[in-house]
């Protein structure tokens, strides 16, 4: 019973001690962060350790006269501890409020995830030279607004069709449609006009690709946009860019409505918006006078990132579609898969992306140099190839035979024997060079190209081709039909 009573005066007096050395730290004139340091440094001391060493001391005198007995309850420590906390609260709840309010701050900040966990993975690509952290919601719900200055935007949008003659026929042809760009967006009273468009065109047929080609700012007009909270809306002016006229993802698709809920998060020091819409594509339009029946199915899936200032920062947009142009019986079926990005690269004030037309890897820059050299080979321009070949390989073989040896391959076995990029290329990818294994059309079967392209001053070229019948068990053995390389040229006699 002694044991007991002692045990009882000790919990009380602890807990009288706990409270007042509590209240007397939250009065101590320290700023919020080293408040708390110290009060959990104390509580962590006076009201956790010193309890559990004063029961040890007190369960080990007990033992000397019953060796039987055992240390404090949990009910009892979970009881002292209580009471310090009720005591603190007696002696001074306000500033217990303060002090649990902080707390509440520090454990959340341990808590959250950190934000790159979450992000889009094109816009953690695109914004890696930001900080980025999570954020509270402001007071003002996300609403567009009339930026304070021109705002210039880069945009990249690709359409990728395979069509067949007849649903469920094996024959069918490939298409595709990519448009890079930029634009301003300036703004007047309560109203923003894109315009001052600079567009470049590509378009694909069958693995084959044609040079791309600039379009003046004039061919896309201008738009005028009305801000209205939540939404903008088109007013006047035309642009087959803004509507969904030329079978691509359109620039409206980049100006959502906005939602009541996002996830905040600070880019740059600036606070922003990030969220995620998901929309149906299927619809039914009835056969009409001289138009047949169209049957569309799929979803289109786009994330945006809009600054609290009310302009997107980011936005990522994808879309998977299969159209049907007549009856399921018979008719034409497409496949269809669009995607479209746009980045905020140029303002006065806050944050900016690099332009998303530059290639933001080794893989994609390289792969867009070895599009361009096959285009030129496609439409009938070998001599416009001997650029994109390292200096290495133009002094070993000069331009004129270079060209020769190109003009001959393309004659005898056409210039889809160099590969065809939309059929998934293996890319093997260091900073300064990247190979592409990829597969070739000609008659009568398929051939196989390995190619090097590799970085010279902040420039790809091509350092090697190589195209075997069959696939080498390692890149650039064999070249069967053609060896194009800085020791090597050498072409097969015609088929």
């Amino acid at each position: 019973m002694k044991v007991v009573g002692a045990l009882g005066v000790a919990i009380v007096t602890l807990a009288g001690a706990c409270a007042i050395i509590l209240a007397a730290i939250v009065h101590l004139p320290l700023a919020g962060a080293a408040r708390v340091g110290v009060g959990i440094a104390v509580a962590a001391l006076a009201c956790l350790a010193l309890p559990l060493w004063f029961d040890a001391v007190l369960t080990r005198a007990a033992r000397r006269q019953d060796v039987n007995a055992r240390g404090m309850p949990g009910r009892a420590f979970a009881a002292m501890n209580l009471l310090w906390i009720v005591g603190l609260g007696v002696a001074d709840h306000a500033r217990v409020r303060d002090y649990v309010s902080v707390v509440r701050k520090v454990v959340a900040l341990f808590a959250r995830p950190r934000p790159a966990d979450q992000l889009p993975s094109g816009f953690s690509t695109a914004a890696r030279e930001l900080s980025i952290e999570e954020a509270d919601a402001p007071d003002k719900p996300l609403a567009y607004a009339t930026p304070r200055c021109p705002l210039r935007y880069g945009f990249i949008t690709e359409t990728k069709m395979s069509t067949m003659a007849a649903v469920g026929h094996s024959s069918q042809v490939d298409e595709g449609l990519g448009i890079r760009g930029t634009y301003a967006a300036v703004p007047g009273a309560g109203r923003l006009t894109l315009r001052d468009f600079d567009v470049r065109v590509r378009r694909h047929r069958d693995g084959e690709a044609a040079l791309p080609f600039d379009l003046p700012g004039t061919s896309y007009g201008q738009v005028l946009l009305s801000v209205d909270g939540s939404r903008v809306r088109a007013l006047e002016g035309a642009s087959p860019l803004w509507e969904d006229t030329a079978g691509i993802i359109p620039l409206s698709d980049f100006y959502p409505q906005l939602p009541g809920a996002a996830r905040w998060i600070r880019v740059g020091g600036e606070l922003a918006a990030m969220f995620t819409i998901r929309r149906s594509l299927d619809g039914n339009e009835p056969a009409d006078a001289g138009t047949p029946e169209l049957s569309t199915s799929g979803e289109l899936v786009a994330h945006y990132v809009v600054l609290a200032s009310g302009w997107p920062l980011y936005a990522d947009v994808e879309a998977t579609a299969n159209v049907i142009i007549g009856t399921k019986s018979v008719g034409i079926q497409q496949k269809q898969k669009m995607t479209a990005r746009l980045h905020l690269i140029g303002t006065c004030v806050g944050p900016t992306l690099p332009d998303p037309r530059r290639p933001s890897t080794p893989a994609e820059a390289a792969i867009e140099q070895y599009e361009l050299f096959l285009a030129a080979l496609m439409t009938g321009h070998p001599g416009e190839a001997a650029p994109f070949f390292t200096s290495q390989v133009l002094r070993a073989h000069g331009a004129a035979k270079l060209e020769s040896v190109l003009r001959a391959h393309v004659e005898r076995r056409g210039a889809k024997a160099l590969g065809i990029l939309w059929l998934e290329p293996e890319i093997l990818a260091t900073p300064s060079s990247v190979a592409l294994r990829l597969v070739g059309l000609t008659e009568p079967g398929n051939v196989h190209a390995d190619v090097r392209i590799e970085e010279r001053d902040g420039h790809w070229r091509i350092a090697m081709i190589c195209v075997n019948r069959a696939r080498p068990p390692t890149i650039g053995a064999g070249c069967d039909l053609l060896d194009i390389r800085g020791d090597r040229l050498s072409l097969a006699p015609a088929p």
